[in-house]
């Protein structure tokens, strides 16, 4: 095969897997380099999933392992579908670490793996439809020009622990990248247990990164490996914090015969990305740098009431006219919507009789507030959400608590104001337009795969609100029916808010932990080309590129 040229075997190579392209590897210097070349510059990132229900569980007298593919399965099968060595691991669970702890043995060691227990997983496109009968989940990627920092956090950690996890993830940026703010694009986040300090860190991490797609969702309890602990952090913690954190860990460690606190130090460094991290109380996740092929996409379905139009495409003709906004010595500001206008007829009510009209048509409804102020209507954003809060009945005001994301504070004056309200119709409309614009978008590149986080009063089982089953993933594989797609139904979904009327398909910045909305990160590629390469791999380059990987000098 060395008589071919480079071109033609990068073709060949491009038809293996990662067992195979490794055998091949192993054949010549050459084959060595072409192999290396098409993983680090040539191939776009590579991504797989698999769930182990099996299509044909659901038939009378099924055993458990007909019903399921056993985890050791789930692993090797998804690697006969990768290019490249994969080098990170998202896990999805229901109970059992059975998934992850083989992930973790199998996994080179510096790949962050994420795991989440939930109730239920939902998956499509994986070769049984639609379902929520896996037990286990899991996606692999080989993303090779991307860097990783896994992190968490303590339910009890203050508000300057998140500051110091944006600078130190800000810290790890490589050398050559052009701006921190900017290499940082992509943030899987899950919150488990005591949730009082999740906005917080969102608000910080934002803050940090404000163009970064930042999603996740609450779930049972979480693992994660390759945690980014770092020496000044640990050196900031007293003696018995540090003993404490390894107790955590391993409440039968000796730690008599420690004396000195740097030991502790070096001893939970040593240890902090070689294992498997069990979160049950706090913030975990894992960020991505450099070329990270994520965008993001959100879906919630509403209805105004003022023009009874979906999806925000007929603005409502009233507007804040009076505002004020109340300092609040204890967090962030708070508005005060005091009157409204109607453009159209010049009727001025206050903000409360404003709801209370809205609501005299159906005393049953439970409308959010929107609003949106004049530029963000300019740049299509459309309308921010939030719960009515009267303020008092004398004053007909209705409060808005800012949240800390960059724009909050400014005032509201002259925004747009309109009543919304949730229905079955909307909701199945807007995740159908939604879907339909995501194929648009995308018709000149390859999705190689999506995660999905759905509030779980979205699913599994049809409900009140809505009586389809799975409707979001449903819905998603009606669309896209190849292309894979796993996630699970949240206690809270995190990812850019789901804003009624807003023009824009892909969401990035502006994250909220939020309800009742379906948050998707699709990975996604530019269409693989073939054709001419123009790699050099004369003599003295393999010879180069041989030294180097084994630092020969």
């Amino acid at each position: 095969m060395d008589d071919l040229n480079s071109d033609l075997l990068i073709n060949i190579i491009s038809s293996l897997n990662v067992k195979d392209s490794c055998r091949l590897s192993q054949t010549s210097r050459r084959m060595c380099f072409l192999v290396d070349q098409c993983r680090d510059k040539i191939f776009p990132p590579g991504l797989v999933s698999m769930g182990s229900w099996r299509g044909d569980g659901n038939r009378n007298g099924a055993t458990r392992s007909e019903k399921h593919i056993p985890v050791e399965e789930i692993y090797a099968n998804s690697l006969t579908k990768l290019r490249a060595p994969p080098n990170f691991a998202i896990c999805f669970l229901t109970g059992d670490a059975k998934l992850a702890k083989i992930v973790h043995e199998r996994l080179p060691p510096e790949a962050p793996i994420l795991a989440s227990v939930s109730t239920s997983i939902q998956s499509a496109g994986l070769g049984s439809g639609v379902e929520c009968n896996s037990e286990n989940a899991l996606m692999l990627g080989s993303f090779h020009r991307t860097t990783f920092f896994p992190f968490n956090l303590n339910h009890r950690d203050s508000t300057d622990a998140f500051e110091r996890l944006s600078e130190n993830i800000a810290a790890a940026t490589p050398n050559d990248a052009e701006s921190a703010t900017t290499y940082w694009k992509y943030f899987t986040i899950y919150a488990c247990g005591h949730l009082s300090n999740i906005d917080d860190c969102i608000t910080q991490l934002q803050g940090r990164f404000p163009e970064a797609v930042i999603v996740g969702g609450i779930c049972d309890s979480a693992y994660i490996r390759g945690m980014a602990v770092t020496r000044e952090d640990l050196e900031r913690k007293t003696t018995r914090q540090l003993k404490n954190i390894l107790l955590e860990e391993n409440p039968q460690i000796d730690l008599g015969h420690v004396l000195e606190k740097s030991e502790l130090v070096e001893m939970i460094l040593s240890r902090s990305k070689q294992e498997l991290q069990y979160v049950s109380d706090g913030i975990c996740g894992v960020a991505m740098g450099g070329d990270v092929p994520v965008r993001s996409v959100v879906s919630r379905g509403s209805r105004s009431l003022t023009t009874e139009g979906e999806h925000g495409n007929e603005l409502s003709p009233w507007h804040v006219v009076e505002t004020t906004i109340i300092p609040n010595p204890r967090g962030h500001p708070v508005h005060s919507l005091n009157t409204v206008k109607n453009e159209y007829t010049g009727t001025t009510l206050s903000t409360l009789d404003f709801m209370h009209s809205v609501m005299s048509r159906d005393p049953y409804l439970d409308p959010t507030l929107g609003l949106m102020r004049e530029e963000e209507e300019r740049d299509g954003k459309g309308y921010d959400m939030h719960d009515v809060r009267p303020l008092n009945s004398e004053s007909g005001s209705l409060l808005v608590f800012s949240d800390g994301t960059p724009g909050s504070h400014a005032s509201y004056l002259n925004a747009r104001i309109d009543a919304i309200s949730l229905d079955e119709r909307a909701i199945l409309q807007d995740m159908t337009i939604t879907m339909r614009k995501l194929r648009e978008e995308t018709r000149n590149e390859t999705i190689l795969g999506a995660i999905m986080f759905s509030c779980s009063g979205r699913g599994p089982q049809a409900g009140r609100l809505i009586a389809k089953e799975m409707a979001d993933a449903t819905i998603f594989h009606e669309e896209f029916p190849e292309l894979q797609c796993l996630g699970f139904y949240a206690g809270g979904e995190i990812g850019p808010k789901a804003r009624f009327g807003a023009t824009d398909i892909f969401r990035r910045g502006d994250a909220a932990v939020q309800g009742f909305t379906a948050v998707f990160a699709l990975f996604i590629v530019p269409k693989f080309e073939g054709g001419s390469h123009f790699l050099d791999d004369d003599v003295v380059t393999i010879e180069r590129h041989m030294r180097e990987k084994h630092s020969v000098a």
